[in-house]
């Protein structure tokens, strides 16, 4: 499953943050938005979720909700294993149709693990529109019709989501999500 987010920033702008021991905190010095918003990705990727979850925290309520953050926001829950939190803001953020499948991969993937395997398939419905382009949307599609019993809408799936990036090929041969697809002899090469 995709933890790869989105790299649209909010514009800048003045906000009251200071590096207090390589957290952003509340204080007196001023660091920009955008800023924050790197130190936060920065942060995520080291694996350090809590202090990039406190630099998102400390936006200017204007930019808090912004579509691009929170799907940061919404990795930086994955990363925390925060399942229930994840699946509220996916669901609550739908509403703003984010720019990218990643949203929708992510939101399921959180509401497979706080719900249901059903409940994160609806959800990645949602994000139908870049099936066009999309590999990983294909690709997570298959895994949870593969998860339901729907062996051939998974093979389907994942020979969409083959055409668009080869590489997901490899992974289909041993991603347990995929077991029942498998078993059903329905790999090819």
């Amino acid at each position: 499953m995709s933890r790869i987010v989105s790299t649209g920033y909010p514009e800048s702008g003045d906000s009251s943050v200071v590096q207090q021991g390589g957290i952003c905190s509340a204080a007196t010095s001023r660091i920009s938005p955008s800023e924050q918003v790197e130190r936060a990705g920065a942060y995520h990727f080291l694996g350090l979720h809590d202090e990039a979850m406190a630099c998102l925290d400390h936006l200017p309520d204007h930019l808090r909700n912004h579509r691009d953050i929170n799907v940061l926001r919404l990795s930086i829950l994955q990363g925390l294993a925060h399942w229930t939190e994840a699946a509220a803001l996916a669901r609550d953020n739908l509403a703003a149709r984010p720019p990218a499948p990643e949203f929708y991969v992510m939101g399921a993937f959180a509401i497979r693990h706080a719900e249901s395997v059903e409940a994160a398939y609806t959800f990645l419905r949602h994000g139908a529109e870049f099936g066009d382009t999309s590999a990983i949307w294909w690709y997570n599609l298959a895994c949870y019709e593969s998860c339901l019993g729907r062996v051939g809408r998974a093979g389907a799936a994942l020979q969409k989501a083959f055409r668009l990036d080869a590489s997901y090929r490899r992974m289909a041969e041993y991603d347990e999500d995929l077991a029942a697809w498998r078993d059903s002899g329905r790999l090819r090469r």
